[in-house]
Parts: structure tokens; C-alpha cells; sequence
């Protein structure tokens, strides 16, 4: 599926996998960072989440909706909701992407459906976006967040809310050439006992082996699912 954009000529692409399709599902899953979600062909690092497989453990009729990011830099500026100094990131694709998430993708998605139980995937930059959108869901994973590019700004976006927050990060995490697995450790215990202080629900899972790819994201969505069947 495409779905035109608010911001310039953009185009979203989205991928849709359900399973026990019936007129009762009631769980609806997105994915940001989508072309990692199913498939390793369109996986950014040829590894997917195989997603609609961990999925599937759910045992009951769900929709999984994972939304491609770009490619390029642009990604940045769709996840962002904050100036990059080094990266020059244009705000107005982040605003944007996060009305039409409201406004166009949930209600293209899940029409003619009743969802009542809904949930979101994110990982590294992603998560970013994940936190400023969460009030459209029961709970948000939020995998090697890469919030340590500008503590300040994610503090200031912390209100209170009900969606509850699995964390999961490696301890071996290295990405972009320049970011370790301080950073990323550092950042996923900082969040936790942030969303504490705000009497946030949250859980903080730190995998010693885990590193930042999706080998160790679908071990995180593994649990996360497990925590939605024992919980929702």
C-alpha cells in the first residue's frame, strides 16, 4: 500500500500482514522502520525481524502494519522531533509524519476494523518518534533508543500518560561508526528511571550479548509479544 503524504511528495509504503483473519481482530501492530519488519529482501541490513512469525505467537487474530522509513538522510528528519546539529534535519517532515500518523495511516489501516488493543514497534532513531505518538497505544517497544542525541529535548517531552514502555537494549551495541554501547546502555537505563520518576509503566530488559541489529531486536520483540499475550 502507498499513502501520499502531507510533507512535500513524499510517500508513505506500507506492508500489511494479518493472520486468523476474521471480523474479530482486536490487536493492531506498527512498525516504524517497516522494511525490517517481514521480510529479509527489503531489510535495511538484509536481516529481518520476521516479524508476522513472532507475531503469530500471539495466538489470536491481529493486523501488523510496518511503515517503510527512507533510505538517506531523510530519516532523520521524519524521526526527529528535535534539531540534529550534525545533521541538519528539516522538522517539518517530523511534524508531518506525526499527523498523518493520526490523521491517514491509522484510520486508512484499520478501516472496517474495531481495534481496541493497539501497539508499536521501534527501534534506534525510531523510537524518538515512538515516544511523541505513544498516546495511540496500550504499550511501545522501544529498542536500543538512541536517546542519548539529545537528553534535554526527550526529557522535555516526557508527560504523563498510560502506555506502557517495554525497554530493551545490547551490551554490545555499535552503530553509525561513532556510537557505542555506553551510549546506548547509558540511554535505555537513563529512560527507564526517567519514566519511573513520572510514575510511568515501564520495563527495562539489557541483553550483555545483544548488539544493534535486528538479530537482537526479534530476541526484544520476542519478549514483547510475550509480555502483550500474558498482560492485554
Amino acid at each position: 500500500m502507498n499513502l501520499k503524504s502531507s510533507y512535500k511528495d513524499y510517500t508513505y509504503q506500507i506492508d500489511i500482514k494479518t493472520h486468523l483473519k476474521n471480523k474479530n481482530i482486536k490487536y493492531a501492530f506498527y512498525f516504524l522502520d517497516g522494511q525490517n519488519a517481514f521480510s529479509d529482501k527489503f531489510a535495511t541490513y538484509h536481516k529481518s525481524l520476521k516479524a508476522k512469525k513472532v507475531l503469530n505467537k500471539l495466538g489470536k487474530p491481529y493486523i501488523a502494519i510496518a511503515i517503510y522509513s527512507p533510505n538517506d538522510i531523510a530519516r532523520f528528519s521524519m524521526y526527529t522531533p528535535f534539531i540534529l546539529k550534525d545533521y541538519n534535519n528539516d522538522l517539518t517532515f517530523y511534524e508531518a509524519f506525526k499527523k498523518d500518523f493520526s490523521n491517514i495511516i491509522i484510520p486508512t489501516c484499520e478501516k472496517g476494523l474495531k481495534i481496541t488493543k493497539r501497539f508499536l514497534i521501534s527501534s534506534s532513531l525510531a523510537c524518538l518518534t515512538a515516544i511523541t505518538i505513544s498516546e495511540h497505544f496500550k504499550a511501545i517497544a522501544l529498542f536500543s533508543n538512541a536517546f542519548f542525541l539529545d537528553y534535554e529535548s526527550i526529557n522535555n517531552l516526557i508527560k504523563p500518560n498510560e502506555t506502557f514502555n517495554f525497554i530493551a537494549c545490547g551490551g554490545h551495541e555499535f552503530s553509525d561508526d561513532k556510537y557505542n554501547s555506553n551510549d546506548y546502555l547509558e540511554s535505555s537505563q537513563w529512560y527507564y528511571y526517567l519514566l519511573k520518576k513520572h510514575h510511568i509503566s515501564a520495563k527495562l530488559y539489557i541483553d550483555l550479548l545483544g548488539e544493534h541489529d535486528e538479530i537482537s531486536w526479534r530476541k526484544y520483540l520476542t519478549l514483547f509479544i510475550k509480555h502483550i499475550k500474558n498482560n492485554y
